[in-house]
């Protein structure tokens, strides 16, 4: 297995045949079956049940953020501490203590289009930046756990 090797060696050759989809072979898990049959088949599922957990979670974390960020020192304010819901609650409370939103309620514009056309659009936008690595962690978390579960 090259593990008498010095460490440089056997990282190289770990980094060579990881490059050519060489994952070795299983030892303890399926013993003498490829690692890549074995992620074949697990894969699938883990994908599946990861992105509706992110779906689900984003949804909920989104819509919680929002009813805290109306809320601010309020009961619904204290409820939610899943990472989606605390991210929007903090991007729509600083837009809604900028000054454009301070000058739309000043020209008579209502509350709700306030929240909706300008508040909710620009406080997506660092939350849209943070969906592309959430995604890439559940992926791999999802990878991780399947690993050695039959």
């Amino acid at each position: 297995m090259g593990l008498r090797e010095p460490l440089h060696k056997q990282l190289g050759s770990f980094y060579k045949a990881l490059l050519i989809g060489n994952l070795g072979t299983s030892i303890i898990y399926r013993p003498k079956v490829a690692v890549t049959e074995i992620l074949k088949t697990k894969i699938p599922y883990s994908l599946y049940f990861g992105l509706a957990a992110m779906i689900i979670s984003l949804f909920f974390g989104v819509s919680l953020g929002i009813v805290m960020a109306l809320s601010k020192s309020k009961i619904w304010d204290k409820l939610g501490t899943a990472s989606y819901a605390m991210w929007m609650r903090r991007y729509m409370v600083d837009e809604i203590n900028k000054d454009y939103v301070k000058s739309a309620r000043a020209k008579g514009l209502k509350d709700k289009r306030i929240m909706v056309k300008h508040v909710l659009r620009n406080s997506f936008v660092p939350m849209s930046q943070y969906l592309p690595t959430s995604l890439l962690f559940t992926i791999s978390g999802s990878g991780k756990t399947t690993i050695g579960r039959e």
